[in-house]
């Protein structure tokens, strides 16, 4: 299945987002890197969400509950459980802390990349299953 014009915005959306994130993370931004990969992540599956459910996606930005409602695997949904977790987290300073990087290291930042790319891997192969219609904007 081919995605529609919508989905392909929100899709390209999501790839520089994910590009952006490899970016920050080898530049040592890493509270920066974990908020984009979050981002990455929902744009990817809202995109799917477009072209299997027809409709505007719903306005979260719980990642893991967007992939359990497309039917993504449970690893998959614990996976953007824990991006939703840097959404606030990495934007914001932790109490007692006036530093927003305080909570966040290289091997996060590199954790939440490679989550992201599981996710956004997991999305593009249900294009791949989908039948061979060509859908439409």
């Amino acid at each position: 299945m081919k995605r529609s014009e919508w989905a392909d915005e929100w899709w390209q959306r999501s790839a520089r987002d994910l590009e952006a994130a490899k970016s920050l993370k080898d530049n040592g931004f890493w509270e920066a890197c974990v908020f984009t990969c979050q981002q990455a992540a929902e744009k990817a599956l809202k995109a799917l969400w477009t072209d299997k459910r027809s409709d505007n996606p719903p306005r979260t930005h719980r990642v893991g509950e967007l992939a359990q409602r497309l039917g993504a695997p449970m690893e998959l949904v614990k996976a953007g459980n824990a991006l939703f977790g840097d959404y606030e987290t990495s934007r914001y300073p932790v109490g007692g802390s006036d530093v927003p990087t305080a909570p966040y290291t290289s091997e996060d930042a590199e954790d939440r990349v490679s989550k992201t790319e599981q996710i956004i891997a997991w999305t593009e192969a249900q294009w791949e299953v989908g039948d061979d219609t060509e859908r439409t904007a």
